[in-house]
């Protein structure tokens, strides 16, 4: 966004004018063209009017509300982008916890909300390849969805998926270099997008359940439990109703049929989730450790949901991603698993609190994360210039 507040036309309102001007005390450009263009998709409120007295009629009056939507558009909607991946963001953003003493932002409308989630999945470039293979019907077509897919998955590979926090962790403390985790990930996606597209019964039971298995999406098991499970559910026909349920499933229908109550406690839960999974990246990044940040990694690790929890954790970032986690959560299974592990970490030894931080001062956390990141770019520096033989200072 640029930094140059917009001169007002001489035929803005006077609440416009002062919309204006706040959003530049933020280093944001706002505009009348702009307002008016969001007021008529039902964004932007429109201002309310008060008289001006003594015959003078009446006048437009800037709700700090207004401020508040007005900088958040002005945010999330960039020159030519749909205004519904805006929204997207705003929903988001409105979800996150609010400093106290800041002024909270408010909602998106409920009906926008709803279109603006299933138009975002329903643009994503992962479920036009679903709608592609159940569109395949000669062999063909299914061939060139395969190809399709795999190039897909090859040209948006998650680099990384696969990643072990620990493993990373002790190559940058020692010194060693950090093996590829993402692998062949591809794989388990076009096997994945095939079974939903074309029904379980054409991927075949190992496939099928090697990719489940690595999308996570079945958080009592571990990755290996969970394989054996599904090949074993899948022979024995007992579940055959469910598996060709998986062809009908319609993440954008989910969403428009959801109502805001539902959407608002998906949100709610992916940012839990994902917050968690942050939690495990950073532990890579040498984030110091703790008691609780140790028994909450243990409990993610016996359910077997670190790679899922990381993936959420990627993919709030942008807006897209954030539609398709609040569709995984409003599974129940998600919000269980969300409830569980919220517990664990009220209940448990506080996730930031060092053994040795009595007054568990966060100021001190923060510095302690920040001596052994220098610790490890001081080491990394020395070994640069001076060879692997040179005595260095070795980060703690």
């Amino acid at each position: 966004m640029g930094r140059v507040a917009a001169v007002p036309r001489s035929g803005d309102s006077a609440a416009d004018m002062e919309l204006t001007a706040r959003l530049a005390e933020r280093g944001l450009i706002g505009s009348s063209t702009r307002y008016e263009r969001w007021r008529r998709a039902g964004l932007l409120p429109r201002h309310k009017r008060r008289g001006a007295g003594r015959g003078h009629g009446s006048v437009s009056v800037l709700d700090p509300a207004t401020v508040e939507i007005a900088a958040a558009l002005v945010n999330h909607a960039g020159q030519g982008r749909d205004l519904r991946m805006a929204v997207v963001a705003w929903f988001f953003e409105a979800g996150r916890p609010v400093v106290s003493g800041a002024p909270g932002l408010p909602e998106p409308p409920p009906e926008a909300v709803a279109e603006a989630l299933a138009w975002a999945v329903r643009t994503d470039p992962g479920f036009r390849m679903l709608q592609r293979a159940r569109a395949a019907v000669t062999d063909a077509q299914q061939d060139k969805f395969y190809e399709d897919a795999a190039a897909l998955a090859r040209r948006n590979p998650d680099r990384a998926a696969g990643m072990d926090p620990s493993e990373v962790r002790a190559a940058l403390l020692s010194g060693r270099d950090i093996s590829s985790a993402a692998s062949d990930t591809y794989g388990d996606v076009v096997h994945l997008v095939a079974a939903f597209g074309l029904g379980a019964e054409e991927v075949g039971a190992e496939a099928f359940a090697d990719a489940m298995a690595a999308a996570g999406m079945f958080p009592q098991l571990s990755k290996e439990e969970c394989r054996d499970a599904m090949i074993e559910a899948y022979d024995s026909g007992a579940y055959a109703e469910e598996f060709a349920a998986l062809a009908r499933f319609d993440p954008a229908e989910i969403l428009e049929n959801a109502g805001i109550k539902e959407l608002r406690r998906a949100r709610e839960v992916a940012m839990g989730l994902a917050g968690f999974g942050a939690l495990m990246l950073m532990h890579a990044l040498l984030m110091p450790d703790t008691p609780g940040l140790v028994a909450l990694r243990t409990r993610i690790s016996e359910l077997g949901m670190g790679q899922a929890l990381m993936g959420l954790a990627r993919q709030i970032r942008q807006p897209r991603g954030m539609a398709n986690a609040i569709v995984a959560c409003l599974h129940p299974m998600y919000a269980d698993l969300y409830q569980s592990l919220s517990e664990l970490a009220a209940s448990g030894p506080p996730l930031l609190h060092l053994t040795d931080d009595e007054s568990h001062d966060a100021q001190h956390y923060m510095d302690t994360w920040l001596s052994a990141i220098q610790d490890l770019a001081e080491h990394s520096e020395g070994l640069r210039q001076n060879g692997p033989d040179t005595p260095g200072r070795q980060p703690s």
